[in-house]
């Protein structure tokens, strides 16, 4: 056990010190990704435990003591690109496990709450989570998810990605 609560230490600080680095410039958040392969003492090696870990990571992240009232924490997924339009309206656990990009993980960011209402509110698509299967355990049962997709020219696939939020938040709701 001596063991394992060092490294939830190491995670801590990890994180920790990610926020204080991004918080710490007011332009900082612009440039903040932190996937989860670059947390230290996380094993994300394995992709099947990307969600879940993702997820957990951010539940304790988005808690009210934890808040930075200038900015708004998120969680990104990017799936693996398609021939088609993303017209999912609900997923599961599963289906996200299933279509999670192979090579990039998960990554918690920061951005303005005037970003967010810029540029997030006008691109994202609210999703449904059925079941509520993510969040049923989690701290914060407030968390939503909001998809998006775009055109990638150089690809000539469609990008599809996954977003968390909390539906309200110390900073204001974002509904």
């Amino acid at each position: 056990m001596a063991g394992q609560s060092h490294n939830n230490n190491r995670i801590i600080q990890s994180i920790l010190s990610w926020k204080e680095d991004v918080i710490s410039n007011e332009e900082r958040w612009k440039a903040n990704n932190l996937h989860l392969d670059e947390i230290e003492g996380m094993d994300a090696d394995a992709r099947t435990t990307w969600v879940d870990q993702s997820i957990k990571l951010f539940d304790l992240m988005s808690l009210d003591s934890l808040a930075v009232p200038r900015l708004r924490l998120f969680l990104h997924m990017e799936l693996n690109s398609s021939n088609e339009v993303f017209h999912q309206t609900e997923i599961t656990r599963l289906w996200i496990e299933k279509n999670i990009s192979d090579y990039t993980p998960p990554s918690l960011h920061y951005c303005s709450i005037d970003y967010f209402n810029d540029f997030y509110m006008k691109e994202l698509k609210p999703m449904s989570l059925m079941n509520n299967e993510l969040i049923r355990k989690l701290k914060n049962n407030d968390i939503t998810c909001f998809k998006r997709t775009y055109f990638d020219e150089r690809e000539k696939l469609y990008s599809r990605e996954l977003y968390f939020f909390r539906l309200s938040h110390a900073s204001g709701s974002i509904l």
